[in-house]
């Protein structure tokens, strides 16, 4: 138990709040870190579900988190800095690469239900794993297996090395 103020907070929401204050400590540090450790934070409070864990385990799940976080958003700056163009979500002034975006967009469609499709376009909005959980009436852990499931299988096929190619061009 954690008192604050003269009031008494489980374990819990005591880590939580430490974890708050490490947040905010960082990003005055450094901003490109605090972005990371504020999704962490999010993430952890959506995947929680109510469900209050031990102190020392919402802490390890933190640091994982965070570390996990960090890294995408390097590899997200990497390569908007160096494939810039692929991420734009203005049309394409060259109607060729506009055609072939445009066809493996249908072909990656084509490969997955509609169901499934809806699924990956909820994801790309940034729709949370919790919401989206509990839209598809599924548990988090189950909607993350989906998901990696169906972007396996796009990885996997010859849709899947086409947009590899046309990413790496």
């Amino acid at each position: 138990m954690h008192t604050n103020l003269g009031i008494v907070l489980p374990a819990f929401w005591a880590a939580i709040a430490q974890l708050q204050v490490l947040v905010s400590k960082a990003r005055r540090a450094a901003p490109s870190s605090g972005e990371a450790f504020d999704e962490a934070l999010t993430c952890l409070l959506d995947d929680s579900g109510g469900e209050h864990q031990p102190a020392k385990e919402v802490q390890r799940r933190f640091r994982s988190l965070s570390r996990n976080r960090a890294q995408k958003h390097r590899a997200r700056r990497h390569l908007l800095v160096k494939k810039p163009h692929v991420f734009a979500l203005s049309p394409s002034p060259n109607p060729a690469l506009q055609a072939e975006r445009n066809e493996l967009v249908v072909m990656t469609r084509d490969m997955v239900s509609a169901d499934e499709w809806e699924l990956l376009q909820e994801v790309a909005h940034d729709r949370s794993f919790s919401e989206l959980a509990e839209h598809h009436r599924l548990s988090v852990p189950a909607l993350k297996s989906r998901i990696f499931r169906i972007r396996e299988r796009i990885r996997i096929s010859s849709v899947g090395s086409k947009i590899l190619r046309a990413l790496t061009a």
